[in-house]
């Protein structure tokens, strides 16, 4: 566990988040996970929402439609590549039967899911492993699909990520997935105003834009069948009030200095978000791309 000025100069510029990846992301989490626990439920991802749905029923919709469109079905050994607390790879595995691996750099994050997974019953279906992302744990070929929700965005290293998901997938496999991006037209500036804040407040050495993402992919050999801003598929708006929500509310009585810090860095991390989302320079993306065979 950081002090507060040593994960302040970690986040403080690009580099610093690239040269310090790991030990940045496993304090950011140790901050941030008792937060998005309490307001935000076991699945850390913003999710489009359909017509008078609430949050816990819009992040059930997504999930439901990525084990859909990946054609998820039983018998089926999928990688959820930074897995969280496991909510989706659980919802997943319960709605789809497939069976899942999650991945994660965050020790304290796997025991929440691993503890999950057995108090539900599926415990048999849902392992947890640490690991990088960027250096997967697993042998060549040994998934019949991936996907990935809003997590490779911590990755200093998008190329060597999606290397290795490519690597560990079985040619002819589906690689899904939900991330943040930056508009494709931002220029330096507007990134520096107002991306840059957003990468700083949670952890991310930078962000792509959609077109980067599917350039990326292609190079490492899987095929792009669609990508597309998630507004496509629903309203992002009730995200956006959500975290505009949190960022003014009051701090509660009675924390300790780490919370109240954790509080602070939430508040001001969700207040950034929706400044960007507002302003068109900060969208959730979505992917689909099958690895050819042969």
């Amino acid at each position: 566990m950081m002090d507060k000025d040593s994960y302040r100069r970690i986040v403080s510029d690009r580099e610093n988040r690239e040269d310090n990846y790991r030990e940045g992301v496993k304090e950011y989490y140790s901050l941030a996970t008792p937060g998005y626990l309490s307001g935000w439920g076991t699945s850390f991802h913003f999710p489009p929402f359909h017509p008078g749905q609430t949050l816990e029923e819009a992040i059930t919709t997504q999930q439901h439609f990525i084990a859909r469109e990946g054609n998820f079905a039983p018998g089926m050994k999928i990688l959820d590549a930074g897995c969280g607390v496991g909510g989706p790879a659980i919802e997943i595995a319960k709605y789809s039967g497939s069976s899942i691996t999650g991945v994660n750099l965050v020790t304290a994050q796997l025991d929440i899911a691993r503890d999950t997974a057995q108090r539900q019953g599926l415990g048999d279906r849902c392992s947890f492993v640490e690991g990088d992302i960027m250096d997967l744990p697993f042998e060549n070929d040994y998934f019949d699909a991936v996907f990935s929700l809003e997590a490779i965005c911590h990755t200093p290293n998008k190329h060597d990520a999606y290397s290795e998901i490519a690597r560990v997938l079985k040619p002819g496999g589906t690689f899904i997935g939900t991330d943040w991006f930056c508009a494709d037209s931002l220029d330096s500036s507007d990134y520096a105003r107002l991306i840059d804040p957003v990468c700083r407040t949670y952890m991310l050495p930078y962000i792509t834009s959609i077109q980067e993402l599917e350039g990326i992919l292609k190079s490492v050999g899987f095929a792009v069948e669609e990508s597309r801003n998630v507004e496509d598929l629903g309203s992002m708006e009730p995200v956006w009030n959500i975290l505009e929500g949190f960022a003014n509310s009051e701090m509660p009585p009675g924390l300790s200095d780490r919370d109240k810090f954790s509080f602070e860095m939430l508040s001001e991390s969700f207040a950034v978000t929706a400044t960007a989302a507002r302003q068109n320079a900060f969208l959730v993306g979505y992917w689909k791309s099958t690895l050819p065979e042969g």
